[in-house]
C-alpha cells in the first residue's frame, strides 16, 4: 500500500462518517452521533499524519512509522543537509494559524477525543431550528455554523490542502 493511498483513505473514512451523520437526523448528542463526530475528526486530522509518511518516503528517510512527525522529519532534513521543507512549513503554519481550518480541526479533535469532549448547542425553534453547533473549545462560544456544515467545509479544505502539499512535494528533489 502506498503512503498516498493511506492519506487518501483517511479522507475517505472521514467522508463516510460525515455521510453517516447526514443520513441520521435527530439523536441529539446520542452515542451514534458523538462516536461518529469523534471518528470523523480523528480520521480527517489523521490525513495530515499520513501525509507526513509521504514526506518520509519521498526523502527516503526510513523513519519508523511511529517516529514520523514534524520534528523528526525536520531533524532528518537537517541531518541530510537539505533545506527546510516547504510542505512541513505549510503544515506548521496551518496548525498555528488561529483563523485557519487546520488549527480549528486540531483544537476540535483534541477537545473531542482527549479532553472529554466539547459541548454542543441544539437549537429548537427560531431561525436556527434543528441545527447543532459546537462550542468553541477556546472561547466557549457557539461555532459559526451547523456541525455538519463545518465538518463538510473541513473535509473540502483538507482535500485541497493535501493536493497542494503533494504538488509541492512532487516538485521537491528527494
Amino acid at each position: 500500500m502506498s503512503q498516498a493511498f493511506r492519506t487518501d483513505s483517511k479522507i475517505r473514512f472521514a467522508e463516510v462518517l460525515l455521510e453517516d451523520l447526514r443520513k441520521r437526523p435527530g439523536g441529539e448528542g446520542d452515542d451514534f452521533q458523538r462516536s461518529r463526530e469523534e471518528a470523523f475528526l480523528y480520521h480527517l486530522y489523521g490525513a495530515v499524519d499520513a501525509f507526513l509518511n509521504e514526506v518520509n518516503a519521498h526523502h527516503g528517510f526510513l523513519l519508523a512509522p511511529n517516529k514520523v512527525d514534524l520534528c523528526n522529519l525536520e531533524r532528518a532534513l537537517k541531518k541530510k543537509g537539505a533545506p527546510p521543507s516547504a510542505q512541513l512549513d505549510q503544515i506548521r503554519k496551518a496548525q498555528n494559524d488561529p483563523a485557519g481550518f487546520l488549527h480549528r480541526l486540531t483544537e476540535l479533535r483534541h477537545a473531542f477525543t482527549h479532553r472529554g469532549g466539547t459541548t454542543r448547542i441544539f437549537y429548537y425553534g427560531g431561525e436556527a431550528h434543528g441545527e447543532r453547533r459546537i462550542n468553541d473549545p477556546a472561547t466557549g462560544k457557539p461555532g459559526p455554523k451547523h456541525i455538519l456544515d463545518e465538518f463538510a467545509d473541513a473535509l473540502a479544505e483538507m482535500r485541497t490542502f493535501i493536493q497542494q502539499l503533494r504538488a509541492d512535494l512532487a516538485a521537491t528533489p528527494p
